[in-house]
């Protein structure tokens, strides 16, 4: 079994491993790792839906249940929805959430899908069709949003819409190496670049615990963009900061919002590493880029300057 396959079980279907490992993950994520304290035991398992991915050591990487709202007949609430640090960027907790509501939607008599979304989490909810339906409020010590995704007839041509256009990123692979090369010749096209060269350094950026690099895909196996960043200690920021190397999407889905998603995935990578700040450069010809990067939000701090070495 790969973490890439996804259980759907009632719980009475649940073997004694399989309800062990889910328990040991959501102690994991929400106790452990986010430090949350409340009563988890809290009597709605046995009503629930559990939707999970194992991985090939038997632990959970990825989960969440949904269950009836109480009060409201036609309506999932989601919730307990986590994967394991290991898996973050993968896709795998959009293949997640895609499996649970083509579950429900095949199975169940639904109308819509509820749940209550920690703060942070909002954008991710956002890009499958989750909209909010509430101001901010605490719940457990954190800030959580509703959140709802209409699943009537009126909505399926929309539903089918934003489940063709669900992106997901995947760490670069050597086997993905034709395609970052074909990024970053159309990323500095006033250079030129041999490939075996070119594969040498890619080989080395993958083998890097300091370096990043991923691609935005969708569920067909697509490729939508690249990203490449470094994570170093400067005495500027007196810390750790994110230098991002390449990033760029495919030239005809420009305006589409992947460079936006690629750049929060970069930049959530850097606050996990404890980065101070994101920088980066780009090549003077570069218009569209630079308009793309001050509506993002970086401030043209500064000149760059390259002194070129003769080959050694």
């Amino acid at each position: 079994m790969t973490p890439t396959e996804i259980t759907v079980k009632q719980f009475d279907e649940l073997t004694t491993r399989e309800l062990y490992e889910i328990l040991c993950a959501r102690a994991d994520v929400f106790t452990t790792e986010e430090q949350i304290l409340y009563p988890d035991a809290d009597g709605l398992d046995v009503h629930a839906i559990h939707v999970f991915a194992m991985g090939p050591d038997t632990r959970v990487k990825a989960y969440l249940r949904m269950f009836p709202k109480a009060g409201e007949d036609g309506v999932l609430q989601m919730g307990r929805i986590l994967t394991v640090k290991e898996v973050r960027g993968t896709g795998l907790g959009i293949r997640l959430m895609q499996a649970a509501m083509d579950y429900a939607k095949e199975k169940l008599d639904i109308r819509d899908f509820h749940m209550n979304s920690q703060e942070h989490a909002v954008g991710f909810y956002e890009k499958l069709g989750f909209r909010r339906t509430s101001d901010i409020f605490i719940e457990a010590g954190i800030p959580h949003v509703e959140m709802r995704l209409s699943c009537g007839a009126s909505h399926e041509d929309d539903y089918r819409k934003r489940r063709t256009n669900i992106m997901y990123m995947k760490n670069a692979e050597l086997a993905d190496f034709d395609v970052a090369f074909d990024y970053i010749e159309k990323l500095w096209t006033y250079n030129s670049y041999e490939k075996d060269p070119t594969r040498k350094v890619y080989e080395d950026v993958l083998a890097d615990e300091n370096s990043f690099a991923f691609f935005l895909m969708d569920e067909e196996g697509g490729y939508h963009g690249f990203c490449h960043g470094i994570y170093f200690n400067t005495f500027w920021m007196t810390g750790m900061t994110c230098y991002v190397s390449s990033i760029i999407t495919n030239e005809d889905e420009r305006g589409m919002g992947y460079g936006i998603q690629l750049m929060d995935h970069a930049a959530e990578l850097a606050k996990q590493r404890g980065c101070k700040a994101l920088v980066l450069d780009s090549g003077m010809p570069r218009k569209e880029a630079h308009r793309f990067y001050e509506k993002y939000g970086f401030d043209k701090g500064c000149y760059g300057f390259d002194l070129i070495f003769d080959e050694v």
